[in-house]
């Protein structure tokens, strides 16, 4: 009992000082701003403080991009003009995020999943709003697979899903959408590059390309090739090595 009483005495003392502290607060900023005639104040108004010098100046310098023509609408149109719902998932994002494989690509999009009624659960088939999707490759379909072909990141630029039928495009297909993975095209100016990728489970991905003018006017070309090893989490390892070739001509010059 006696260390409860003394408890009650220390606490009754701290609160008389933290009130009064608490009132020297209070009185000090009002005697400042209060400053009356012959105080700093002639006009007998409430005393002003000084500003702070002014900040510098901030320049922001910005670009307009360039709008969104998806391919999967094949008229040019821009993605904010098409009636259908598209989403395109860019080629840097998904490098970004560390993806290998159209699969990591699609993750980016809403009201997709992985698998079907053929889908065994380890290849690229796909559910858009709760309906069977069909890949196409450039605009050309993959065509009716049971469990579909996995596809790779190899030469690819950007993945568009377009949700919703769309045979008015494309022809008879299933209603749930259409994903189209679209390739690198060649360029008349010549460039190379490459990347080296690890992950886990042994996971290791290698690519690179080169592309250019061939001798001939207009016509260019480019080789995108990609080496694929990975031990998988059960032991089940897997392979992949691909080389894509592809050559364009644009008629008088590249």
């Amino acid at each position: 009992m006696r260390n409860f009483v003394g408890g009650v005495g220390r606490a009754r003392a701290v609160s008389w000082r933290a009130a009064l502290l608490c009132g020297v607060m209070v009185v000090l900023p009002a005697a400042g701003w209060a400053a009356g005639p012959g105080e700093g104040n002639p006009d007998g108004g409430a005393a002003t403080v000084a500003s702070d010098p002014a900040l510098a100046e901030v320049t922001v310098e910005g670009r307009r991009l360039d709008p969104q023509r998806p391919a999967v609408g094949k008229t040019g149109t821009k993605l904010e003009d098409l009636p259908n719902s598209v989403q395109v998932v860019t080629r840097d994002l998904v490098d970004e995020q560390g993806g290998v494989s159209v699969k990591d690509a699609i993750r980016n999009a809403s009201g997709i999943g992985q698998g079907g009624a053929d889908g065994f659960g380890f290849g690229d088939r796909f559910l858009v709003r709760g309906l069977d999707a069909r890949l196409y490759n450039d605009g050309f379909s993959d065509g009716d697979q049971r469990n579909g072909i996995p596809h790779s990141l190899n030469g690819v630029a950007q993945v568009e899903i377009m949700k919703g039928p769309g045979s008015a495009l494309f022809g008879s297909g299933p209603p749930g959408g259409t994903i189209n993975i679209v390739h690198y095209l060649p360029s008349g100016t010549f460039d190379f590059g490459g990347g080296v990728q690890g992950a886990s489970f042994g996971s290791v991905t290698a690519n690179a390309f080169v592309t250019g003018p061939t001798e001939l006017p207009g016509l260019a070309y480019r080789v995108d090739t990609l080496v694929q090893h990975g031990d998988g989490f059960r032991g089940l390892g897997s392979d992949d090595e691909e080389v894509r070739p592809e050559i364009s001509w644009s008629g008088g010059g590249c």
